[in-house]
């Protein structure tokens, strides 16, 4: 049984980017939520958007330095695209990766 969640998953792979960049000490909380439009992918953050205030850069700057360090991890197959909108980062699950946590469920 999989007991590590697809949220919990980029969670981690939120948390080891940040921590990468040294942004860790900037944010309070990750925000990680469903986007309310399916063509923004299956979960969305606005860290790049609380860190571009406080780093003074744009969001869309951030977003992507963030989205290159986690590229630079083991994806394992269960993304299947990261992507910058509006300064959010949302992620795309694959559908391997969405299948095999139901069927682990």
């Amino acid at each position: 049984m999989t007991s590590v969640t697809p949220k919990n998953y980029i969670n981690h792979l939120l948390s080891s980017a940040l921590s990468s960049l040294k942004y860790t000490d900037l944010l309070e909380s990750l925000s990680i939520t469903i986007p309310p439009d399916a063509s923004l992918g299956d979960y969305s953050c606005n860290a790049s958007l609380i860190l571009a205030k406080k780093l003074k850069e744009s969001p869309k700057e951030v977003a992507e330095r963030v989205i290159a360090e986690i590229n630079k991890q083991d994806l394992e197959g269960k993304i299947q695209k990261i992507e910058e909108k509006a300064g959010f980062i949302n992620f795309t699950l694959s559908q391997k990766y969405l299948l095999d946590f139901l069927v682990d469920k």
